[in-house]
């Protein structure tokens, strides 16, 4: 039980690691602790973080090559990096095929940037050749790589092989060369008008003006009563009778008026006896 238990620790000490890893440097941490240093977990770990540079360093040669830490140290990282996992990695794994694909693409991109001087075969022709190397070895070890996929089954020529001819052409060799003579910059913050037609007449917002007040209405903002919204036309803002307008209470309705009853008991007077005979008349 307790060897079980302990050849399991050994088996996954640092992959908790590495998955927590979220940058190069954090990368390449995990990737020079002594303890794992001989073990795989350590070179998966260094190849994430050459590939980490390099897409730093490709996003940099097309968009700013003065970025903050400098496009030439990110591209010489991600080189020492990728070279360090080959030298490493076993045979026929997958650790050597992608480490291959990644040097070949980081020289490649160091070709088409400003390098330094002093910097061993930094000329585009060496740094070109370095890459087509790379490319070929690993179309060699790797020939179903999928790297190396076919757009069309009908056609000759993997992706990889297509590319590796044009690198060996006198047409990549005059593109990288001028394009290491570029210096993009990033572009600034667009304005709000950048994507009006060029032709559009000059925009010029003026004073704020509103519609005339349809007759009947009022702003909300008038001295008047807003409790009971606007008015519109055809409509009263006098409330019924016996309702309140919001701001004085309703007078309280009157009692009805009815007519006042009398009992002849209680007046003490009896009504006159009719007469038993006609009233005479005169003459009679």
């Amino acid at each position: 039980m307790f060897w079980n238990r302990t050849n399991t620790a050994e088996k996954t000490a640092g992959w908790t690691e590495l998955r927590s890893a979220n940058s190069a440097e954090t990368l390449l941490a995990v990737a020079e602790i002594e303890s794992l240093s001989k073990k795989p977990v350590a070179a998966w770990a260094r190849l994430q973080a050459a590939e980490r540079y390099l897409q730093t360093g490709i996003r940099q040669s097309l968009e700013n090559r003065e970025g903050e830490r400098g496009l030439v140290s990110d591209l010489d990282e991600a080189r020492k990096n990728f070279q360090l996992v080959l030298d490493a990695a076993t045979a026929n794994s997958n650790l050597q095929e992608r480490a291959l694909y990644g040097l070949g693409r980081c020289l490649e991109t160091m070709a088409g940037v400003n390098q330094r001087t002093d910097a061993p075969n930094s000329t585009t022709v060496d740094l070109l050749d370095g890459a087509a190397k790379a490319y070929e070895k690993l179309l060699s070890e790797y020939p179903n790589s999928a790297y190396n996929q076919k757009r069309y089954e009908e056609e000759e020529l993997g992706n990889l092989e297509r590319h590796l001819q044009y690198l060996k052409s006198d047409e990549a060799s005059n593109f990288y060369a001028w394009f290491r003579t570029q210096n993009p910059k990033p572009a600034g913050r667009r304005g709000p008008f950048d994507s009006m037609p060029f032709d559009h007449p000059p925009f010029d917002p003026g004073p704020v003006t509103l519609p005339p007040i349809p007759e009947g209405l009022r702003l909300l903002d008038d001295d008047t009563d807003t409790d009971t919204g606007p008015a519109f036309p055809g409509t009263s803002q006098e409330p019924p009778a016996g309702e309140s307008n919001g701001t004085t209470p309703a007078p309280k309705p009157s009692a009805p008026i009815t007519p006042a009853e009398t009992n002849d008991e209680d007046s003490g007077e009896k009504p006159d006896a009719p007469s038993s005979q006609p009233d005479k008349q005169d003459g009679q």
